[in-house]
């Protein structure tokens, strides 16, 4: 009986040339480099990349259209208030990016909002602009970087197509 060496050359095949396909599109073990691919790195993010989750720079209304949207990206669970809402009573990591948090302690309404008085009003102050705690800096970028998007955890639950458009299809 012949043994057959047709799935090891096709897995070898695949491999290389998903390698290629890989450098030529400016990834290299070293990261993202921009080369032949159209892309412009642009200091933490991507801008014309088939890998870009933005168009350019991040804005309040590009977060909320993943962020917001559960129906294309069910396994959010919950739309961004009450996933933020949902930390209330939780100890404060030293990661937070919470304005009035306080590392070890535990989240409440102050974490988040400030209070303003008027006369003898006081207003809670909400914030929705998502760039105003989460910067620029921690939602964009490549794998190994500080891209909050690509955080181990994040990784272990979703697909790189959950995010990344690869022909049209996402989110599912």
């Amino acid at each position: 009986m012949k043994k057959t060496h047709a799935p090891l050359v096709f897995v070898l095949a695949f491999v290389l040339v998903a390698g290629w396909s890989v450098q030529a599109q400016g990834w290299s073990r070293g990261g993202f480099d921009g080369r032949d691919s159209g892309a412009e790195w642009d200091g933490g993010g991507f801008s014309g990349s088939w890998a870009a989750i933005f168009n350019g720079a991040p804005t309040e209304e590009a977060c909320r259209e993943c962020h917001e949207n559960l129906q294309i990206f069910p396994r959010l669970e919950f739309l961004n208030p009450d996933k933020h809402h949902l930390l209330l009573g939780q100890q404060i990591p030293q990661s937070t990016v919470a304005p009035n948090g306080q590392v070890g302690g535990v989240y409440d309404c102050f974490s988040c909002h400030a209070v303003e008085q008027f006369g003898d009003v006081f207003q809670v102050i909400t914030v929705r602009d998502c760039l105003q705690c989460h910067t620029r800096r921690t939602v964009t970028g490549s794998p190994r970087s500080s891209n909050v998007h690509h955080l181990r955890d994040i990784r272990r639950h979703y697909s790189c197509g959950d995010c990344h458009d690869f022909g049209g299809r996402r989110g599912r």
